[in-house]
């Protein structure tokens, strides 16, 4: 129970804090959202599979006794969620003034310094539930998106499953095997043959001998939006943007500094297998791949403290289970790019 601050006061924090901005969730872009049915839940336990089913052929007014049944392969995964959070600083003045407000029955004006507060704690868990999605946790082992592994035991039968991550091939400009490699120096048709290597090597993963995974998404780092979306030819005045669109292959592509060089560097800072720029390509359906969201960004006014000179603290909680990626046969991450 709140016994701090007028009702209107904390509708008013809650409004502000729980009202995240789409533009920087990059992690709902890519995945849909999976929330447990017990909201007291502290980790998830699914299935990580492989469908599996055959057909039993018999004629009309024969009988058959052995019907197959129709399963899966795989193994039960459990994760424990984790929970992020700060605390935002109330002064006595701030704190008195939005309650005298309140009670004149009017919406409480927030003091603009509180407001940036408000703003600073919410992008804080925003930006730490993006990180634990795409390269997870190392303090706590978590895998993300790019680097994405799970070790799973089936029938007495332990094998780890892992996302597809290679360099891209060389292209014909550049002094060095690095600089070739850069889709900086490489023309469009090269760049397409990056793309088409990902697309080839996402589907050529059957299952049951079929066709399963269809790529929808590629995530392309944000540096190289003009390269992509500017005509290199005058001649053509098509764009490289231009020319994947027409495709058709995929309905989400998107530029994001989280595929970056600079971001995966600065968080993952001992993994040489993603030092460098990347894209990412990968089938985003429900059933392949989802964001765990244990709790959304909330205020916690039960554990409201104040000190001696009024200033008041409270915490600003969420909890996330990260990336849950069913298949990681489905996602292809092409490094040095």
């Amino acid at each position: 129970m709140n016994t701090f601050f007028h009702e209107s006061v904390t509708k008013e924090i809650d409004s502000r804090v729980r009202t995240l901005p789409p533009q920087k969730l990059t992690a709902r872009y890519i995945a849909n959202i999976y929330r447990p049915s017990n909201p007291l839940a502290t980790k998830y336990e699914y299935y990580f599979y492989t469908e599996h089913a055959s057909i039993e052929a018999f004629m009309f007014g024969q009988a058959s006794a052995n019907l197959p049944i129709v399963g899966e392969r795989g193994g039960k995964v459990s994760h424990d969620g984790y929970k992020f959070g700060n605390q935002i600083m109330f002064t006595m003045e701030e704190y008195d003034l939005m309650n005298a407000s309140a009670k004149t029955g009017l919406r409480p004006k927030l003091p603009d310094q509180l407001d940036r507060r408000l703003n600073i704690a919410k992008n804080a868990h925003i930006k730490a539930e993006n990180s634990n999605f795409f390269l997870g946790n190392t303090k706590y082992n978590m895998k993300g998106l790019l680097n994405f592994s799970e070790v799973v035991t089936y029938n007495g039968v332990t094998k780890t499953y892992a996302v597809k991550k290679e360099d891209v091939a060389e292209g014909s400009t550049g002094a060095t095997a690095a600089a070739r490699k850069s889709w900086a120096n490489k023309t469009d048709k090269e760049i397409e043959l990056d793309i088409q290597t990902a697309y080839e090597d996402i589907t050529g993963n059957l299952i049951d001998g079929q066709e399963f995974f269809v790529p929808n998404t590629l995530i392309i780092p944000s540096k190289y939006k003009a390269r992509f979306t500017l005509p290199k030819d005058s001649a053509n005045n098509v764009s490289l943007f231009e020319i994947i669109q027409k495709t058709g292959l995929f309905q989400n592509i998107y530029f994001m500094n989280e595929v970056s060089e600079s971001y995966t560097k600065g968080i993952l800072k001992n993994d040489s297998n993603l030092d460098t720029d990347c894209f990412c390509m990968l089938d985003n359906r429900s059933e392949i791949l989802e964001l765990g969201i244990l709790r959304e960004i909330t205020p916690e006014y039960r554990f409201t403290q104040t000190n001696e000179v009024g200033t008041k603290l409270i915490p600003v909680l969420s909890a996330t289970g990260g990336c849950m990626l069913y298949f990681p046969q489905a996602v292809y991450v092409g490094t040095a790019i």
